[in-house]
């Protein structure tokens, strides 16, 4: 029971860092001159405990990510940088949930 909200906590924590950092695989592949599309971002197919992740919907590039929770109570987590001005927006959907401040992370 107490390790419950640790274990929440370390999950949103994973993904977060895997949503990132599939943001930041995209970045080199531009910079590198390569495709930049969803499927490229080695980050995101990651194996995260108690999320899945797809592209947002709408989008094919690995500029933007969704995480969907698969726990009640838990946060989908969405990260998007706009390539032409480096602005990254990152959002949550439950603001008291681990690893969401108010709605966004």
């Amino acid at each position: 029971p107490a390790f419950i909200g640790v274990q929440a906590n370390a999950r949103a924590s994973a993904v977060k860092n895997g949503l990132a950092n599939g943001v930041k695989e995209c970045v080199i592949r531009a910079a590198d001159n390569k495709t930049t599309l969803f499927a490229n971002a080695q980050s995101f197919p990651g194996n995260y405990n108690g999320y899945t992740v797809a592209a947002v919907s709408g989008n094919t590039t690995c500029y933007a990510a969704e995480a969907t929770a698969s726990n009640t109570g838990e946060s989908n987590f969405t990260i998007s940088m706009t390539p032409a001005t480096g602005i990254v927006t990152k959002t949550c959907t439950v603001g008291t949930a681990p690893g969401c401040d108010g709605g966004t992370w």
